[in-house]
């Protein structure tokens, strides 16, 4: 699980810190910086996975629109923090933009023993550094049986090195480390024309796509007992669907309908009319034909059998239904997944128990010189306070967030001039 995310110069995110837990919802004003948030943390993905070029891509940017106008640097710096096997480590790189690569990266041990005992067999250094790049060299010991070796790098590469490097290559450690990062995904482009797309087989990635238009290839090759676990999920909710069905169209597009079985009312029946006569079978729905809401809760809960391990959701509540909105803020909070989520909706806050909200509500918010920053909300004293005797929607209602955001940043302020 990530604990940590920092990045600097990455548009509006400058010396961006958020602390983070096995669930995470982010508020805030429009403009604040929430959808950036995602962004980064998929951007720190895809230079782990060495594909930056084709993330660029997809959402039709070049490496220009990436560097903050808010200063003069020319990198983006990342830190990652995250448990690994009871391990707290930590990941840094300098990713330059002209090179789309990282110049330099260091990995971490950062919960070290005092006396530094388990050290010594050659894996880590003092510091608890297992793996460096720096001025063109790595250094790393896979198998920790000696002093590692500066060693040069044959080859170019995009991203992060170790997205190059082979696994036996590297430690068990540094390849749990990697795999983690890469399996951050964020679904900030999820949208309705692309979730109704028919999308071929042999086009499948391993999840239902950054916008959602692999959503029905990704069912369609999910196992029987994964299908079925995904009925029951979809009937919490829409109690009417029996069945999530697929079928390979000529020329291999895959086409994803709904079956929905419906019973006639008591005025039916005084009208002699029954459901064998109303809904003699099933109502079966195409994608292209289902409504926004429905279409996006599946896709929602389709993501929970990708590989990913750490899902991102922009604005969760976008065609929910409030009467649904309980069960799938319980879902997301109890998923085995790590997830991240943007609401601006109190009522999403309302559903969440009060400790949780301590720990996994954050504001997102602008100071006045254009640079984002995050806030745990509730550690703010008004929101605190609050909280005391409101629930965590209530809570919000009832404060200015601009206000929350003003005396969040003297915190910051005097923490700062204290640590100086």
């Amino acid at each position: 699980m990530l604990t940590r995310f920092y990045i600097d110069n990455f548009k509006s995110l400058v010396n961006f810190d958020l602390p983070l837990s096995h669930f995470n919802c982010l508020i805030g004003l429009n403009g604040a910086g929430k959808t950036t948030l995602l962004q980064a943390l998929d951007f720190a993905s895809h230079v782990m996975s060495g594909e930056v070029d084709k993330w660029l891509h997809a959402r039709g940017w070049v490496p220009a629109d990436l560097i903050s106008r808010l200063g003069k640097k020319s990198n983006i710096e990342l830190a990652i923090e995250l448990e690994v096997d009871g391990r707290l480590v930590s990941w840094e790189g300098t990713f330059n933009r002209t090179r789309l690569a990282c110049t330099r990266e260091v990995a971490k041990v950062v919960n070290l023993r005092a006396d530094g005992s388990w050290l010594a067999d050659g894996s880590l250094r003092l510091d608890g550094t297992f793996y460096e790049l720096n001025k063109g060299k790595y250094w790393h010991s896979p198998d920790g049986s000696g002093p590692a070796q500066w060693n040069d790098i044959p080859f170019n590469y995009m991203g992060s090195l170790l997205s190059q490097l082979k696994d036996n290559q590297l430690s068990a450690l540094l390849r749990k480390l990697r795999d983690s990062i890469q399996a951050i995904r964020s679904l900030d482009l999820l949208s309705p024309e692309q979730l109704r797309r028919k999308t071929r087989l042999s086009d499948l990635a391993d999840d239902i796509g950054g916008s959602g238009q692999q959503l029905g290839a990704f069912i369609h090759q999910l196992k029987p007992t994964e299908r079925e676990q995904l009925l029951v999920a979809l009937k919490r909710y829409y109690p009417q669907v029996t069945k999530i069905h697929t079928s390979v169209l000529r020329g291999g597009a895959i086409k994803l309908e709904l079956h929905e079985s419906y019973q006639s009312n008591a005025n039916d029946e005084q009208l002699g009319l029954f459901p064998e006569d109303l809904f003699p079978e099933d109502l079966v729905t195409e994608a292209r034909h289902i409504n926004d809401g429905m279409l996006r809760l599946l896709a929602i809960l389709a993501q929970q059998f990708s590989p990913y391990e750490f899902v991102l959701f922009d604005e969760i509540e976008n065609g929910v239904n409030p009467e649904i909105t309980e069960a799938l803020v319980d879902a997301l909070v109890h998923s085995p997944k790590q997830l991240l989520v943007t609401t601006h909706s109190p009522l999403v806050l309302n559903y969440l128990e009060d400790e949780i909200a301590r720990s996994s509500v954050v504001l997102i918010y602008k100071r006045p010189d254009g640079v984002s920053r995050a806030v745990r909300f509730f550690e703010v004293p008004m929101a605190a306070e609050r909280l005391e005797c409101l629930s965590p929607g209530e809570s919000m209602l009832d404060l200015s967030l601009q206000r929350v955001a003003e005396s969040a940043e003297r915190m910051h302020s005097i923490a700062a001039n204290m640590g100086a």
